[in-house]
């Protein structure tokens, strides 16, 4: 069931990536000057592959689209003050478009307002706001990968059992959709129970301390679920040295920890987002932002399902293997 529903979601992406480079095929160099941008991420942490890859991404749009771009944010997700006072340096540069993954879609609020009011075009990416400010957002559909990751983990543990949700910051719109949609997946079977939802901020040492006393604390819980790459690296590690092989374990988000434990059976398979192509395609809705051509206020940049039956095959190889 996992198999084909894969390549229907891969298709779904394919067709959804074709017709947004269809509404902006030709208008690239619409601009009549060289266009200035600045990207603010979560994180800048070395080895976090899903901002080393939209930062990737971003750069590749620049190239592309003739835009300057300067990339700034904070060394770690939890650091909200930090990028503050990054989309503060932006504001202050006054360039042309702002492209923010908001670290907490609250405390961001005034100052993307800030952004719109000095005439700076603001893209989102990834993560939005607890409004509606930017002029589009670029990202998953957070709720619905989430769902679809519920429900084959319900039907792979027969309907029954036990989980916990080891979440990234609760402060991003991000962590609060995919709990809120894995919900609504195992919803759809009446013997299985959430027990619990579990912060651990943006730290792969919290997740795996949290995780190891979860399953200390609760020997009937069966399966895990990960929100992102930093807190599945986390459960993976405590799950290996808790020896629990009856764990069933879910998570978004691939890296080369996670791909080894998919390989080895420690994850049973995760949503892999498309984080290049967010990069990319968040600088060409900012060019199209300025110039007055943007006819989308969301670009849903599609997810894929990764299994260890299915890790091998070429399309999951590109996206899970994205530095080979």
């Amino acid at each position: 069931m996992a198999k084909k529903t894969f390549y229907i979601i891969i298709s779904l992406i394919l067709a959804g990536i074709f017709i947004t480079f269809g509404i902006f095929l030709g208008q690239k160099n619409a601009t009549s000057r060289t266009l200035d941008a600045t990207l603010i991420v979560k994180s800048q942490q070395p080895g976090f592959e899903f901002w080393e890859l939209l930062e990737k991404g971003a750069r590749e749009g620049a190239k592309e689209f003739g835009v300057n771009l300067t990339v700034d944010g904070a060394m770690s997700e939890e650091d909200t003050e930090g990028q503050i006072e990054a989309v503060r340096r932006a504001i202050a540069d006054q360039p042309d478009m702002i492209i923010l993954a908001a670290a907490d879609s609250d405390a961001l609020l005034p100052y993307a307002k800030e952004i719109r009011e000095k005439g700076i075009k603001l893209i989102l990416v990834d993560s939005g706001l607890s409004e509606p400010v930017g002029s589009c957002f670029v990202g998953t559909d957070n709720y619905a990968a989430a769902k679809y990751v519920g429900d084959v983990m319900g039907g792979e543990m027969g309907g029954t059992g036990k989980v916990a949700v080891i979440s990234h910051s609760t402060q991003t719109t991000t962590a609060g959709q995919r709990a809120e949609g894995f919900a609504r997946g195992i919803r759809n079977y009446p013997d299985m129970e959430i027990v619990g939802t579990y912060d651990i901020g943006d730290s792969t040492e919290r997740s795996y301390e949290t995780t190891t006393r979860i399953l200390s604390e609760n020997p009937d819980i069966s399966g895990l679920f990960a929100t992102n790459q930093i807190s599945a690296e986390g459960v993976s590690r405590a799950i290996r040295e808790s020896g629990r092989e009856d764990i069933r374990f879910y998570a978004f988000d691939s890296s080369t920890v996670q791909n080894e434990a998919l390989e080895t059976g420690i994850v049973d398979g995760f949503a892999v987002q498309m984080p290049f192509n967010m990069g990319y395609m968040a600088v060409q809705a900012a060019v199209e932002a300025a110039d007055g051509t943007l006819r989308v206020t969301s670009i849903d940049t599609g997810f894929a399902f990764a299994t260890k039956e299915n890790m091998r095959e070429e399309e999951i190889q590109r996206l899970i293997y994205p530095f080979v």
